[in-house]
């Protein structure tokens, strides 16, 4: 209860003596579902439930529905009425799922890598606010890791060695990479464990069960100087890392160590934290076993299970679906069924006949390595989630959120935590025009017209289409990027002409919800007119048109400009900011220099020499400017110089180029980005708006 009255004190100080809060574990039934009572009290409203995030829950459908008020990741909108609207009944409301689940492995590195404790009480209110009952908790196991492999004869320079650096943390964790970018300092692990004692704590305090990390096999290769005969397998490199930064060392499963290992692991865990039972573990994230034989990875599994109750006999194994999705032509029935059956629990959508009567939780993935871009999939959840509910309804026991990068596409997620209240699918047109009022705390038909147009086109997604690689303004210039556009951008143009005339409503002016958003729909349509002119330079640059080619060059450097002019008016898309986070939780120079290549390589080169360049890639100020223009500046002059020269455009020997002058110094060069707006959001995009809607691209 007291968990949930300090967070109304935080999200509203001035109004916390206007709730009673109530926590009674005798609403629950024999389906052990949550549920909330929402009741008058006088001139006050009583929230009665069976937990401490139900209670939350139930604080935030109060606010939605009675205040038509908003909190999100992009900002609040918190207009509450004087005094407290007053239900006419008593309103009782059912949250369909057992567990509601949060969190992916990549998160901890695309999103809460920099966080501190500020930013983590903001997020675990938010999360128990959406009714999520269940995370992970992975903060701080290399300070655990590094604990036990000293206990197993290890040096300190062992174990360095194998960590990598802050940015990168969750890939070393599941076996993918090794030394890359690292290793962090004893006072970042310190750090770490010390924000990992809070979060766990506060999670506690509201009832959300703790997911912690388990052992994956995956070992310091030193480990055979200490146990020579230890049986080891090297895996192959993983996306062409050499084997510098990948082919890790795994520990077969028949190997004693793998138990003593795992189990002394997770001990320490629990000498710290205790437990709430669940761990999750990632065997092979992205490689494939050195076997397809199913007895082999059964074997495999059983080892990870041992481990588990050699320290915790109630221990339950809890893992991610993504490597049958990255891999289905390995993970044919007999595999999945071999590894999953001797497991207990395992979140991700069902693609084995509902994992073989093993409990999953069904998530929406979303978002892939955080990039930003309108992207959504309203109807394939609304139609796949509550068939699926009725479909796996003894095995199928909760719900989730597991996208890579969050802080993006604020509607598809309270879209998807909507679902938890609501046994039957939900009028998702009648949906959005609510949420519109909520999150902007006015009606302004422009914005609903904006919404439904988005909703029509960027919302409604078909697999297999998703949001990741479908921009060419943010990857590396190349004379054969292709366009993967599946709306009309005709109509995301006009969504963001209606938001910019929204921007007159005077109720508008302040919020801070609409600012997001008309820099968010802006970016969107910045994206969109690069894209038209890159495809004009190709062709221009194809029929030998020098003239053309000049022309369009200085417009797409034009555009490029004015993009870094516009996401500077928001805090949301500053790339100075993030920099400025990960330098915070240095040590000293040295480490701020480090942590500073970690934050800039991980969103552009994703390496070092680009082995997974621009896949979390960030449309944020201070990358427009420093990275995307000198890149596309030299792709147009080479352009230009091929055709003066009468030569070839030679692509990997543009790509040699461009990654020594641009992409390699922009990682190693340290440079203060500012981390605070600069200008104002309905000012700029008006003027943004009036230079380009005249031009012949749109």
């Amino acid at each position: 209860e007291q968990a949930v009255i300090d967070l109304i004190g935080r999200l509203l100080p001035s109004r916390v003596d206007e709730f009673d809060i109530k926590v009674t574990p005798f609403l629950l039934e024999n389906d052990c579902k949550d549920k909330f009572i929402i009741e008058p009290l006088g001139l006050r409203i009583r929230i009665v439930a069976t937990s401490g995030v139900a209670a939350a829950n139930g604080l935030r459908y109060y606010l939605k529905e009675y205040c038509k008020c908003h909190v999100s990741w992009s900002g609040n909108q918190l207009s509450v009425p004087v005094p407290l609207p007053q239900p006419n009944m008593l309103i009782m409301v059912v949250i369909q799922d057992k567990l509601r689940y949060y969190q992916n492995v990549c998160t901890q590195s695309y999103s809460f890598v920099w966080w501190d404790w500020k930013r983590w009480e903001r997020e675990i209110d938010y999360m128990a606010m959406l009714g999520i009952n269940t995370a992970l908790m992975f903060t701080a196991q290399e300070y655990f890791w590094k604990k036990v492999y000293l206990n197993f004869n290890l040096t300190e320079n062992e174990i360095n060695d194998f960590f990598t650096g802050p940015a990168f943390l969750a890939w070393n964790r599941m076996g993918n990479l090794q030394k890359w970018a690292g290793p962090p300092s004893d006072f970042w692990h310190e750090n770490q464990l010390s924000l990992a004692k809070k979060i766990v704590k506060r999670m506690r305090s509201f009832g959300m069960l703790t997911v912690f990390p388990a052992f994956a096999a995956h070992v310091p290769r030193n480990i055979t100087r200490v146990y020579p005969n230890a049986s080891i397998t090297y895996l192959s490199s993983w996306v062409g890392f050499n084997c510098t930064y990948s082919c890790t060392a795994f520990l077969e499963p028949d190997d004693p160590l793998f138990g003593r290992i795992g189990s002394a692991f997770v001990k320490e865990y629990i000498k710290e934290f205790g437990t709430d039972h669940i761990y999750n573990t990632d065997l092979f994230n992205e490689m494939t076993p050195k076997t397809s034989d199913p007895s082999y990875l059964r074997k495999c599994g059983k080892a990870v299970f041992r481990s588990l109750i050699e320290a915790d006999p109630y221990a339950i194994w809890m893992m991610q679906g993504w490597l049958f999705v990255n891999d289905p032509a390995f993970w044919l029935r007999p595999q999945a069924e071999a590894l999953l059956t001797s497991s207990e629990l395992n979140p991700q959508y069902t693609r084995f006949n509902g994992y073989f009567g093993q409990p999953f939780i069904w998530n929406m993935l979303h978002n892939f390595g955080g990039v930003l871009g309108l992207y959504g999939t309203f109807d394939a959840i609304n139609e796949n989630l509550f068939e699926a509910r009725r479909k796996f309804n003894s095995s199928m026991i909760g719900v989730g959120l597991t996208p890579e990068g969050i802080e993006q596409n604020d509607i598809m997620y309270h879209f998807m935590m909507e679902t938890i209240w609501h046994k039957n699918p939900i009028d998702v047109d009648q949906w959005i025009l609510k949420y519109i009022g909520q999150r902007h705390g006015t009606d302004d038909e422009r914005i609903r017209l904006a919404y439904l147009l988005l909703r029509q086109q960027v919302y409604d997604a078909k697999p297999p289409v998703n949001d990741h690689e479908r921009y060419i303004l943010p990857r590396r210039p190349s004379l054969n990027l292709r366009n993967k556009m599946w709306f009309n951008t005709r109509d995301v143009i006009a969504a963001w002409s209606l938001m910019v005339n929204a921007s007159y409503n005077p109720l508008l002016y302040n919020s801070t919800t609409f600012r997001y958003d008309l820099i968010d729909i802006g970016r969107e349509v910045f994206q969109l007119m690069h894209m038209s002119v890159y495809f004009e330079i190709v062709d221009s640059f194809r029929n030998e048109n020098i003239s053309a080619l000049s022309t369009k060059a200085k417009l797409l450097m034009e555009i490029l400009k004015d993009a870094n002019v516009l996401m500077s008016t928001n805090e949301n898309f500053l790339l100075g900011k993030w920099i400025k986070a990960a330098k915070q939780l240095a040590s000293n120079e040295k480490e701020s220099e480090l942590f500073e290549f970690n934050a800039k390589n991980q969103i552009t080169l994703w390496g070092p020499k680009g082995e997974i360049v621009d896949y979390a890639t960030k449309q944020w100020a201070g990358i427009f400017s420093d990275y995307y223009y000198p890149r596309w500046k030299l792709f147009v002059e080479t352009l230009i110089d091929c055709l003066l020269d009468e030569k070839t455009f030679n692509e990997r020997q543009f790509h040699r180029t461009v990654l020594k002058k641009v992409e390699l110094p922009f990682c190693e060069k340290q440079k203060i980005f500012p981390s605070f707006a600069i200008g104002d959001e309905i000012k700029v995009s008006r003027m943004m708006y009036a230079k380009y809607f005249d031009k012949s691209l749109f």
